[in-house]
């Protein structure tokens, strides 16, 4: 058939079973074309170009390609089994507004911005495409539940291991506890029931308590979006931003930072070098994306427990 040139591959990733891939890696192993674009990883709907969803009659143009018609290449892969429509763990998407990248986790807790950021026509921002659950671009029947999972010695929830994509190849195994609770944050409504559950967590306090890293809220006095980080540097200032009738999210972005829970871990005032240069943990707290990398050095680990999630981690 014949593809119209408006009728691209996505950037969007795809899991092949507990890996990211995407529709280059899809391209260059035709061999896995037809499990792969309608079977369980519905890459037709990512990579309609590599899987021929766009090919049409012969000498006969297709119709272009764009986000609003998503939904019927949703009824195209439909045919071959369930739909599977999740948000990319992964992506980002830019905000004009407060000219930042953001997950789609930032996006599903901000209702106020879906109108335009979720619009297929607005080119400002990638959200409709990265983000297509929250967007309603499709839908499915899989939600995390409200349970708990333990995380070493303490309890955790979904929320937090959907803020952390880079722990949940770890939690998200058959064997743990999140597996089952955490179904669209896991993933595992896309897989086959061939896994035995595991019993639920015994119903303790959870003694948990963390600012969220990616959020921001909003200084009235300033016109700004602010991190937690910037808050916990100005303890005259959270009495106010803190209050609940502030008008600032601060209080539920920044719950540790507020004084409305709080726990045992903490950073210490230890020095540790990256790249040849002395750094610290406020300058590691401050820099969410190098937390992978940088808090898997041992020594970076020690010295900051509370911004690499040590605390969390298991015993071992």
């Amino acid at each position: 058939g014949v593809c119209s040139d408006d009728c691209k591959d996505t950037s969007t990733k795809f899991f092949i079973g507990s890996d990211v891939r995407n529709c280059e890696w899809l391209r260059l192993r035709p061999h896995l074309k037809s499990e792969t674009c309608f079977g369980s990883a519905k890459a037709a709907l990512y990579c309609p170009e590599t899987c021929d969803v766009c090919d049409g009659p012969k000498n006969q143009p297709t119709p272009a390609f764009s986000p609003s018609q998503l939904l019927s290449i949703h009824s195209t892969v439909a045919s071959h089994g369930d739909i599977i429509c999740d948000d990319d763990p992964y992506g980002l998407f830019f905000v004009p507004e407060i000219n930042q990248f953001q997950r789609c986790v930032w996006l599903a807790a901000r209702p106020e911005y879906h109108k335009t950021l979720c619009d297929p026509s607005y080119d400002q921002s990638t959200a409709y495409s990265v983000c297509e659950e929250t967007c309603k671009a499709c839908t499915d029947v899989c939600e995390d539940t409200t349970g708990r999972f333990h995380v070493g010695n303490v309890l955790r929830d979904c929320l937090w291991l959907s803020l952390r994509p880079h722990m949940q190849e770890r939690h998200c195994k058959p064997d743990q506890e999140a597996f089952l609770t955490c179904p669209e944050t896991c993933n595992t409504c896309d897989l086959p029931p061939s896994f035995t559950p595991v019993p639920s967590p015994s119903p303790l306090e959870a003694t948990f308590c963390d600012d969220d890293k990616f959020g921001s809220f909003y200084v009235h006095d300033l016109d700004k979006l602010e991190k937690c980080v910037w808050l916990a540097a100005r303890p005259d200032r959270i009495d106010s931003l803190c209050a609940e009738n502030s008008g600032s999210d601060a209080r539920n972005i920044c719950p540790e930072t507020c004084g409305v829970c709080k726990d045992e871990c903490t950073d210490s005032s230890n020095k540790f070098t990256i790249e040849g240069k002395i750094r610290d943990c406020l300058w590691l707290s401050l820099r969410p994306h190098l937390h992978g990398k940088t808090c898997a050095e041992k020594n970076v680990e020690l010295a900051c427990p509370e911004t690499c999630d040590a605390c969390d981690a298991p015993s071992t």
